[in-house]
């Protein structure tokens, strides 16, 4: 990427936000801002943008939301690593690539809202990859391609291994049920039947103050909400 990045490539400014543009895309390189709010545009110079490079909100302390268009495609290693005031994300299914640590020690970053702009078979891949990778309580909007829009909580989870020093293995144990409500994102869709399923086993497990948000929000936003989803114990 490096040798790409340096052949040809056009640095271009708009506002806080430095593009590198080559022939055919724009590039986000950094972002040196001061701001609490960013919004990547769909493009530059006419020109799509298409990645978000490795490092380039790395440390921004006032950050504290970011948009991304549609027509972003890569968020790169490290790109928002160290922005601890980040609160929440939105981004595009256009997005197939997350890089290694893309997120990490973003201390406050709890909110998603998810767009779908096609439904390939790979549409919800990123949002399945990232939500996978937050423990953390997450609340999460999807807009889907219908434009219908669904708000839901995913209550956290802890992952923790045990060595079976005799058969010289480690087996994985979770705690929470905020796992299995990840479980629910198909990397094609969101699977709303099956998250509905795990309220009645949730209810008695999660503290009361994260199953009242989880039933309050799917009731006030309910996209594919039905009698046999499991949600009429409520």
């Amino acid at each position: 990427m490096r040798q790409r990045m340096d052949e040809g490539a056009e640095e271009v400014r708009e506002g806080d936000l430095l593009f590198l543009c080559t022939e055919s895309e724009a590039w986000v390189k950094q972002w040196d801002g001061r701001g609490s709010a960013v919004q990547v545009p769909g493009s530059v110079k006419g020109k799509p943008v298409t990645k978000i490079l490795p490092y380039a909100f790395c440390g921004g302390q006032p950050l504290k939301e970011i948009w991304l268009s549609d027509g972003v495609e890569e968020i790169g290693a490290h790109a928002f690593f160290n922005c601890k005031n980040l609160r929440k994300l939105t981004f595009p299914s256009s997005v197939r690539e997350i890089g290694d640590g893309a997120f990490k020690n973003d201390l406050d970053f709890q909110t998603i809202h998810f767009f779908v702009t096609d439904q390939g078979p790979r549409a919800f891949g990123m949002l399945q990859y990232l939500m996978n990778d937050m423990e953390r309580r997450m609340d999460v909007t999807i807009t889907e391609a219908d434009k219908s829009q669904a708000r839901l909580v995913f209550p956290f989870f802890v992952v923790d291994y045990e060595e079976d020093y005799e058969a010289r293995v480690f087996h994985e144990f979770s705690y929470g049920c905020g796992q299995q409500y990840r479980h629910c994102i198909e990397r094609d869709h969101m699977d709303y039947r099956g998250y509905d399923r795990l309220f009645s086993d949730s209810v008695r497990q999660e503290k009361a103050e994260v199953m009242e948000d989880l039933a309050l929000e799917r009731l006030m936003y309910p996209v594919q909400l039905g009698q046999r989803n499991g949600m009429k114990c409520i």
